[in-house]
């Protein structure tokens, strides 16, 4: 099918796909009250039972009858304590979620992602992409099952701001639903979703962030995306969702602290082992079926995580210490030792660029192997920065275009968000999201 059509199609069917599903109730925000948070609104919102979007515990985050009513967002449970529930398992292995998966060299022929169809690598980079959409559809989907409108308002929010929020939930679903129809309407099959694990977000404050987490990386994995696809239609639909999703973070970050809706004059793109770095501790659990590592882009890993000590504030000027356990834990020669030409930077990438900072030994007598950083003055006042720990030497240190990649990651990246008001006024910088993983990164 041409995507032009597709979108055609798309876009006289999906109302009625998030409508009414065949044999369910109608999908809507709430029963009774309206309202789509907790209480006796869940029964009621989107549906209930196997038809549902979230129903009550235990419920199915689609089921045979949801979006294009062929399992579109697979049996895996997202309602009670399958939200958190469970080690990781499915795609976990080697390399987190997703080390249990297939490889690309598996030789299987009856999977047809194995048998190089035509735009296999684009359609790859939008399996890759739906897997994040998948995480944050679930992301919203728990916060409105967990706070009301009411909960919005004393916490300090407009009313319009629980109003703005559901209609990025509503998004979301909307790509969700796109991506699987541009991969199964080229005779190819989808990753099926996982169950995840929110329990970082234990308030709005943490909503708040962690929705802006959210939006900020997504516009960069499609801006990174845009580099990968060939095919102009699937690039149009990744420019299309990167631009509203752009507009996502814009909002939070202005509806909800009045601070600067925009970074710089760029955006700063991130690739896809990055993504799968970023959202890796909100995994829980991963079906093992699917279409397996061929569905996805080639050479795909994760980084370790690194730490920002909880008693420092960051500050543009100032030092910080990072603690690099994790990095050590999963791969000890990633840190290089004293006779190592290699050092330890950290990478501060903006839009335009990279700033580096070489790092220093910090005590480490309890082993934690801490170091710390300054954080450079030139971050005053520029909205979102992803942060990376690199091993190089002086000289790779000091080229003009210097890139992260699988041969010099050591951990990240982390968000942190050096935010400014209208006049351009900088606040201390902070991270938007700094949970860690709670099943260990393995080689």
């Amino acid at each position: 099918m041409k995507l032009n059509a597709f979108f055609t199609a798309l876009a006289l069917t999906l109302p009625f796909a998030l409508a009414s599903p065949a044999g369910g109730k109608d999908y809507h925000y709430g029963s009774g009250s309206g309202t789509y948070g907790p209480g006796s609104s869940n029964a009621g919102s989107y549906g209930q039972g196997s038809n549902g979007y979230h129903g009550g515990a235990g419920v199915s985050y689609g089921g045979a009858n949801s979006f294009d009513r062929s399992n579109s967002y697979g049996a895996a449970k997202f309602g009670g304590s399958s939200f958190s529930g469970g080690s990781v398992g499915g795609y976990g292995g080697r390399k987190g979620y997703f080390g249990g998966l297939k490889q690309r060299d598996d030789g299987d022929d009856s999977n047809p992602w194995n048998n190089n169809p035509k735009d296999v690598e684009d359609l790859r980079v939008l399996n890759y992409a739906l897997t994040y959409e998948y995480l944050a559809a679930a992301f919203y989907e728990y916060a409105f099952t967990k706070w009301s409108p009411q909960d919005f308002k004393d916490y300090g929010l407009d009313d319009a701001v629980y109003g703005g929020f559901q209609q990025i939930h509503g998004h979301r679903r909307e790509y969700v639903a796109i991506l699987q129809n541009a991969i199964s309407s080229a005779g190819l099959e989808y990753l099926p979703p996982c169950t995840y694990n929110f329990e970082y977000t234990k308030n709005i404050g943490d909503f708040i962030n962690h929705s802006e987490f959210f939006e900020v990386t997504s516009t960069s994995m499609y801006q990174g995306t845009l580099k990968m696809i060939s095919n102009k239609d699937y690039s149009a639909l990744a420019g299309s969702i990167l631009g509203v999703q752009a507009r996502h973070s814009g909002w939070i970050q202005y509806a909800t602290k009045k601070k600067n809706p925009w970074n710089t004059a760029f955006e700063a793109p991130l690739v896809v082992n990055d993504i799968w770095t970023t959202g890796d501790p909100f995994f829980s659990t991963c079906p093992p079926g699917g279409p397996g590592l061929p569905s996805l882009p080639t050479g795909i890993t994760q980084y370790p995580l690194f730490s920002v000590d909880p008693s420092d504030t960051i500050v543009p000027g100032n030092k910080v210490t990072i603690d690099l356990s994790e990095a050590f834990t999963s791969n000890p020669s990633s840190i290089p030792n004293d006779s190592s030409d290699k050092k330890l930077f950290t990478v501060f990438s903006v839009s335009w660029g990279t700033h580096m900072r070489p790092m220093s030994k910090g005590d480490n007598s309890d082993d934690s192997h801490k170091y710390s950083v300054e954080v450079p003055h030139e971050l005053s006042s520029i909205g979102a920065v992803y942060v990376y720990v690199v091993q190089a030497t002086d000289d790779e240190a000091s080229h003009p275009h210097f890139e992260v990649n699988e041969s010099n990651a050591v951990a990240g990246p982390r968000v942190w968000m050096f935010g400014f008001d209208s006049e351009g006024k900088p606040d201390n910088g902070y991270e938007l999201f700094s949970g860690s993983r709670t099943v260990a990164l393995v080689n």
